[in-house]
């Protein structure tokens, strides 16, 4: 893995960017905006997949605030990396957070937002939103989607998305999104699944906090078991692979 503090980087491994936590969002942005006029350029569309959690709540205040009035909204697609089980204005819901921060805040059509429907039967929001990725991308069968970009993060479990330790959905290589109950949280959530994560052009993981020092140190250097630590399913990413990580994070990394 290349450890990158400045100049060029090499898409050919995944990439540790450390900096320190109030430097996290700025750097995360710069990538995420980067994409976007590459992607809008190359091919007229920018498609990114955003996820919850408190970590990248910088990154979206951020972006609303800097970035609002940039072209290349009107050509971005917003789609989501897993949900909760909850209506759209539950304190709860992945989408909510990102709409009240930064989709509302931006000149993205609304039409360009393509949420889970939290509030249904997961089930059958799972196939919903399996169908509408597979129309978008007029997708032919057992075919993957290629987003442009994929943010992530990681828990202190080491789980992504909504795939946690010891789930089944580890080991799923043909479905793009699943419903998926987690004792630990005794509840539901839906996520895309390892194969639609993997075959991104981008990943970004945002990971901030000492609490996580351990767990970062095992994603990254230690033996390969994503059944225990899912986070390294995004080992075997297509794309580039780039975590950024604050000082506290990276405490434990040799």
């Amino acid at each position: 893995m290349n450890i990158h503090a400045g100049g060029t980087m090499n898409d050919s491994e995944p990439q540790l960017v450390v900096v320190e936590k109030a430097k996290l969002a700025e750097r995360a942005a710069d990538i995420f905006v980067g994409a976007a006029n590459t992607a809008v350029s190359e091919k007229g569309l920018f498609t990114a997949v955003l996820s919850g959690g408190s970590t990248p709540r910088s990154l979206y205040q951020l972006l609303a605030k800097r970035y609002s009035r940039a072209q290349f909204w009107q050509s971005t697609h917003i789609f989501f990396a897993d949900e909760r089980c909850v209506p759209p204005n539950d304190p709860e819901s992945n989408y909510g957070m990102i709409a009240s921060l930064l989709l509302s805040q931006v000149n993205i059509p609304e039409e360009n937002i393509h949420r889970w429907k939290g509030e249904i039967d997961p089930n059958t929001a799972a196939k919903e939103y399996a169908d509408e990725i597979s129309s978008f991308f007029a997708l032919k069968p057992q075919e993957m989607p290629v987003f442009d970009l994929i943010l992530l993060g990681m828990g202190k479990d080491g789980h992504t998305a909504s795939i946690f330790p010891r789930s089944n959905i580890i080991c799923e290589m043909s479905g793009l999104t699943a419903a998926t109950f987690v004792p630990s949280l005794n509840s539901y959530r839906l996520t895309l699944t390892p194969p639609v994560l993997t075959n991104a052009r981008q990943i970004v993981f945002l990971v901030s906090g000492e609490e996580k020092a351990e767990t970062l140190k095992r994603v990254l250097e230690g033996p390969y078991q994503p059944c225990h630590l899912p986070a390294q399913i995004l080992k075997t990413v297509k794309g580039r692979v780039t975590w950024v990580v604050d000082i506290d994070a990276a405490s434990l990394l040799s």
